[in-house]
């Protein structure tokens, strides 16, 4: 099953998205860029989802460490925002826009992780 990161400093979203994508997906809850950078340091995930702002930063500040340190999650990385256009500082990752259809988050989710699952199995092309 594959991991999903979701940060958000609003608990109630969190346990939201936990509820919503947990059937799919292993879900990880982080309510702090702090503590979502200990999360992705551990190597052990697919996808991310980030609101853009929280208490101790943004998401963008999540973005710029997996350029740095996980570049392969770029892709599939989402930036969760109530901003019609946050700034993405050039990086060309997903925007979705709150509120979030539930229904959206599990088809992105769904759409990156089935082609990490056929990768990893050698096949290259999207389920």
């Amino acid at each position: 099953m594959s991991t999903i990161v979701m940060v958000d400093d609003d608990p109630i979203l969190l346990d939201l998205y936990y509820e919503v994508l947990s059937e799919n997906f292993n879900i990880l809850t982080a309510c702090s860029v702090a503590t979502a950078i200990e999360v992705l340091a551990t190597g052990q995930v697919d996808a991310v989802g980030c609101d853009y702002h929280l208490n101790d930063g943004s998401g963008m500040d999540i973005v710029e460490w997996i350029a740095a340190h996980q570049p392969e999650l770029l892709n599939k990385t989402a930036l969760i925002s109530g901003e019609l256009k946050p700034p993405t500082h050039g990086f060309n990752i997903q925007c979705l826009y709150k509120p979030v259809e539930m229904e959206t988050l599990l088809e992105t989710f769904d759409a990156w992780t089935t082609t990490t699952t056929n990768e990893q199995d050698g096949d290259t092309h999207a389920a």
